[in-house]
């Protein structure tokens, strides 16, 4: 009985390991993207995407 459970929780495991498997490298990836965005923070892109004319600032 023990057995056949071990047998069913291991073909369990494998399949969701193998359902996963491709998933990892889009995780690694977005990570280190985040990583990079983090660090160079808003000025990674280079571009003002906002309406107002460069040099303004906006007080609350």
């Amino acid at each position: 009985m023990l057995n056949t459970f071990k047998h069913y929780v291991s073909m369990l495991l494998d399949v969701l390991a193998a359902c996963l498997m491709p998933l990892i490298p889009m995780l690694i990836a977005a990570s280190m993207f985040k990583t990079l965005a983090a660090i160079l923070g808003p000025d990674m892109l280079k571009y003002d995407l906002t309406s107002k004319p460069p040099g303004t600032i906006e007080f609350e």
